[in-house]
């Protein structure tokens, strides 16, 4: 998806280097396809100058930014797409993942009701679900969790919530279903990478953590911040593969 987006996002910028939207977008595609938060922050910087009031600008500078592990910087330029557009229930997904992402889970809290109101009832449940997570309670996150939802982007948090509950035979039931979920479509390999690292299963998860690169998913972005990962970091491959990363 992204190799197509960035040959768009080229050609229109060929014709009109002027136009904003196509360099937000190529902003996303450096960041999944080259691993640089460098280039795509100095794109997306050059899309928020071209149209300030641009949503689409101002949340791909915070995916940049949050890459970079600039949560402040990240928390703001995503409450800026939102601002700019709060209609869009991906802004405020988001911008919910980046505050609870930044430990600012009252400021998360405190956006939840407005997101409920323009959001599908599932994209405001994961972000409900995540602000359980982090408050520590487990109990009450997972039944709101999936690790369907975004194709596996919180499927960390749930199987973390399941494992903190004592479940490790619906952790496994899950890894399998995300697994077969592979045979028919796509489906996010760092979801799997994080299944196996929770089980301990350091060989696996780094194998599919290799397929996340292979398969260039955006989700790499949360790759040195997710804690679902532990368990592989002390692996000189995983090292190996995160020095790939230009964050």
């Amino acid at each position: 998806m992204y190799a197509r987006s960035a040959v768009a996002a080229r050609q229109a910028i060929a014709r009109d280097s002027l136009m904003a939207l196509p360099t937000a977008m190529l902003s996303l595609a450096v960041l999944a396809l080259d691993f640089d938060a460098h280039e795509a922050e100095r794109l997306a910087r050059r899309a928020v100058a071209l149209d300030p009031p641009s949503a689409w600008a101002h949340a791909a500078l915070s995916q940049a930014l949050f890459a970079s592990r600039r949560m402040d910087e990240a928390v703001l330029e995503a409450g800026r797409a939102w601002d700019a557009d709060s209609l869009s229930s991906l802004n405020g997904s988001w911008y919910g993942w980046a505050l609870i992402a930044a430990h600012r889970l009252d400021s998360a809290a405190a956006l939840l009701p407005r997101l409920r109101a323009v959001a599908p009832a599932a994209d405001a449940d994961q972000i409900e679900g995540l602000l359980l997570a982090a408050r520590g309670d487990f109990r009450e996150a997972t039944p709101l969790l999936s690790w369907r939802a975004y194709g596996g982007a919180a499927a960390g948090v749930y199987l973390s919530c399941l494992l903190a509950r004592g479940d490790t035979a619906a952790v496994r039931a899950a890894v399998d279903s995300m697994r077969a979920a592979r045979t028919t479509g796509y489906f996010n390999p760092l979801a799997l990478a994080e299944g196996y690292a929770l089980l301990g299963d350091v060989d696996q998860g780094l194998e599919w953590l290799q397929r996340a690169f292979d398969d260039r998913t955006i989700w790499l972005t949360t790759m040195r911040l997710d804690d679902a990962l532990q368990a592989l970091r002390a692996d000189p491959r995983y090292a190996a593969l995160d020095r790939q990363l230009k964050y």
